[in-house]
């Protein structure tokens, strides 16, 4: 039975990562290549960053780059353009081993979230929920009222003082940090 789950669970993975990801083996795409993709990733995000002041929290690579980006201002129909050719760069990226397959999915995955980024600059309008699961990776968690009056309720219980949690939550977080050396 256990050699019996084991091979299913294989063939499970091996037929995943055949539909899902970039291939391993065939014509490995060469180390050149995939970081000549990832500086394209940079460019790409560093351009949209001036559309988007909250893009780039922090930029440490050549500042020729940045440069560049400021001085080339691009459309979002532009950028969402090269955002597809290079997923599609991406879907076809044969990779050499398992890291840099890894690699690979990790980049496509943030070009992913790229391309919904520019969407919503565009004007698109996703349910929160949706643009969490397409640029974080995320899906929120969903609970009913209950849920959230249980919480309610303990922090009621936990925190010192009268009055609502509202008030009562940082005036409690204000003593610890007071009382901290």
């Amino acid at each position: 039975m256990h050699l019996l789950r084991a091979a299913l669970a294989t063939a499970t993975l091996t037929a995943t990562f055949a539909v899902c990801s970039p291939a391993l083996g065939g014509a490995p795409i060469a180390p050149a290549s995939l970081d000549a993709l990832a500086e394209r990733y940079v460019h790409l995000v560093l351009a949209i960053g001036e559309h988007d002041p909250d893009m780039v929290d922090a930029y440490y690579g050549p500042p020729a780059w940045r440069d560049e980006a400021k001085a080339h201002r691009r459309s979002l129909d532009q950028l969402d353009e090269d955002a597809r050719v290079l997923e599609a760069s991406l879907a076809s990226a044969r990779a050499a081993d398992d890291g840099e397959l890894l690699r690979v999915q990790a980049l496509a995955e943030q070009v992913a979230a790229v391309r919904t980024r520019i969407a919503v600059l565009r004007g698109e309008r996703l349910p929160f929920d949706e643009e969490a699961r397409r640029i974080y990776g995320v899906a929120p968690p969903r609970h009913d009222d209950a849920f959230y009056r249980a919480i309610a309720q303990d922090l009621d219980a936990a925190l010192p003082g009268e009055g609502p949690i509202r008030e009562r939550c940082p005036n409690w977080s204000r003593a610890i940090w007071m009382s901290l050396p």
